[in-house]
């Protein structure tokens, strides 16, 4: 019994057209559509943590502006029972964690950095200020005279130091 080469051949060759290519090449569009449906999925959510973090920036200028007053406030009239306005770090915290931050160019990473580490200091000045008026910390005996320094500090940096960063966070480009 001799075996047929050229037939074996033929019927391998019908199989791997039939079967095996029709197959790879399914597959092979199957990971493609896989692969641009991640990756456009990560471009928006890449987006959207951009706007969030812009809109974030945004609303913490206008803190800063209502610090202003509320410490002046503060400051000239009777001590009135209302929490100080805060600065918001969410986007920018989902911003990091996303790993966005590291692909920013070293001096723009370094100026939002800065910018943040500024509004977490006035956010922890406004908690030492409500503890000075109102907290266990008010019994001080130079409780009155901290909390004017404190609002000061307040209205020096919010005013000199974190409004100058609004045209420089506008220009750049996250």
């Amino acid at each position: 019994m001799a075996i047929d080469y050229p037939s074996l051949l033929a019927s391998a060759l019908d199989f791997f057209k039939t079967y095996v290519l029709a197959g790879l090449i399914t597959l092979i569009i199957a990971l493609l559509v896989v692969s641009f449906s991640i990756w456009s999925s990560h471009r928006r959510s890449e987006y959207l943590l951009r706007a969030a973090l812009r809109a974030e920036i945004e609303n913490n200028m206008q803190i800063a502006k209502a610090l202003g007053e509320y410490a002046r406030v503060q400051i000239t009239s009777e001590t009135t029972v209302q929490p100080m306005p805060r600065f918001h770090d969410a986007a920018y915290k989902e911003y990091k964690r996303a790993g966005l931050l590291t692909k920013l160019p070293p001096k723009n990473m370094e100026e939002l950095e800065n910018l943040y580490l500024y509004e977490e200091s006035v956010n922890e000045a406004g908690r030492r200020q409500e503890d000075l008026a109102f907290g266990p910390s008010s019994a001080y005996p130079n409780a009155h005279s901290l909390r004017l320094q404190n609002l000061q500090y307040v209205i020096d940096t919010a005013h000199n130091v974190i409004k100058p960063y609004r045209e420089r966070v506008r220009e750049m480009r996250l």
